[in-house]
């Protein structure tokens, strides 16, 4: 990493606003998203920069502000390095894992995957058919869009991909298969690997990529980009978000509603959904009320929609 942002990040102050909070975190993720464990004293602190929680920074919060530090520091000499094609090089290892709002991959060099220099790495959105597929077929995507992502330096090579479901080391033997298992491998045909199956419980970094989306609200709806690229579901969704044109996630109802206060402005999108779910009560009527004609009975206090 570079030194110097390393140094910025080991003398940054105390937090003490959430956006200060948030600056130091997006920093952090900008310079050691794929250091191991990084994620888990990130996300407590994560939890403090909320619009629905106010900012108290406690023991606990400190604790993880300074454990943050301390893996950066221990990582100071750490990057991602390309992969090295020679006769005699370490083995490649492709390492994989899937959720259920995402999925993710991280390919490694070295003579073994934990300690391996990492070279590429990903992650992605399921839309919500995907996240219902079985748990064998979420665990296989997690494999098959990661080969295609770095096709330009997985194909021609061998390598190892290694996945915590037990389920796929039998994947290039076994003969029952669906209809969806037989395109993907069909996709996945061109590629020479093996399958190496570890405990969950080791595969760190790629279960902490894969579970990034895991905290999105329901309604979010993120870039095309962050979504799975190389499935027919995922097709369909690509298309139906370029269609749309978005480019951010959009939020709706009461999240929206939210922001308007913070931001000052919504986008449209955001506008028409915040008015199409927010409905207030008028003013209450005065105490003395000017006769109604003959005949007819005063209205109730109506109910009218407030555009944000």
């Amino acid at each position: 990493m570079d030194a110097e942002k390393v140094d910025s990040v080991l003398n940054w102050k105390t937090p003490t606003s959430k956006e200060l909070l948030r600056g130091f975190l997006g920093a952090v993720g900008y310079l050691a998203d794929d250091i191991a464990t990084v994620r888990i004293p990130m996300g407590i602190l994560t939890t403090l920069t909320g619009n629905e929680v106010s900012f108290k920074w406690d023991y606990t919060a400190q604790r993880a502000f300074d454990d943050i530090k301390r893996l950066v520091h221990a990582h100071r000499t750490h990057h991602r390095k390309p992969l090295d094609y020679s006769p005699m090089a370490a083995r490649i290892w492709l390492v994989t894992d899937g959720s259920v709002a995402g999925i993710a991959g991280v390919v490694t060099q070295g003579q073994d995957w934990r300690a391996g220099n990492v070279a590429a790495f990903f992650s992605a959105k399921l839309s919500p058919a995907q996240a219902n597929y079985p748990v064998h077929e979420i665990e296989m995507l997690a494999g098959v869009e990661s080969m295609l992502r770095h096709r330009d330096i997985l194909l021609g090579c061998h390598f190892t991909w290694v996945t915590d479901h037990k389920g796929l080391t039998y994947l290039l033997t076994q003969k029952s298969l669906s209809g969806r298992q037989v395109r993907w491998l069909e996709k996945i045909s061109e590629f020479d690997f093996e399958v190496e199956y570890v405990p969950g419980v080791d595969n760190v970094l790629a279960d902490a990529l894969s579970r990034i989306y895991s905290n999105d609200s329901p309604g979010t709806v993120r870039a095309a980009s962050e979504y799975v690229q190389h499935d027919e579901e995922g097709a369909v969704l690509q298309g139906l978000l370029s269609s749309s044109a978005i480019s951010a996630p959009v939020l709706t109802g009461v999240e929206a509603a939210a922001l308007a206060p913070l931001s000052g402005r919504l986008t449209r999108a955001q506008a028409r959904a915040a008015a199409r779910s927010v409905v207030v009560p008028s003013a209450p009527a005065p105490d003395v009320a000017a006769p109604s004609p003959a005949g007819t009975v005063p209205p109730a206090t109506e109910r009218r929609r407030v555009p944000l």
